[in-house]
């Protein structure tokens, strides 16, 4: 298994299923990142006020209803980061305008971690 042990960079994964978070933290540290994941949607802002990241991957499709009510408190930290969904639905322009881009399900590990490094740089 590849990893790129050159890459640093910090990714919040905001899922509120444990399953997608263990499966995108792993994948994402295979690929070389620091990944930590929320599941509890209260813990949120907690989480992005107390640590620091260079990307938030937002679940735009959360079983307890869409992700887009916490985009405002993931944007808030947006000087920070750079913020992307990740679905498997279309994402309308208007919503585009708004994040710094979307990530495709299914998710490929080497295709994210490639989208990823694009974004940082």
């Amino acid at each position: 298994m590849e990893t790129h042990a050159d890459t640093s960079a910090r990714v919040l994964v905001i899922d509120d299923e444990s399953a997608i978070c263990r499966i995108m933290t792993r994948t994402l540290e295979r690929q070389g990142f620091e990944a930590s994941c929320v599941s509890e949607v209260g813990e949120v802002a907690t989480t992005l006020e107390s640590s620091q990241f260079d990307i938030i991957l937002l679940d735009r499709s959360m079983s307890l209803g869409d992700g887009k009510p916490l985009l405002p408190v993931v944007l808030a930290h947006k000087k920070q980061a750079k913020v992307l969904f990740f679905t498997g639905e279309l994402v309308d322009t208007s919503e585009l305008k708004l994040v710094d881009g979307v990530v495709q399900k299914p998710i490929n590990g080497r295709d994210l971690a490639t989208t990823l490094r694009r974004i940082l740089t």
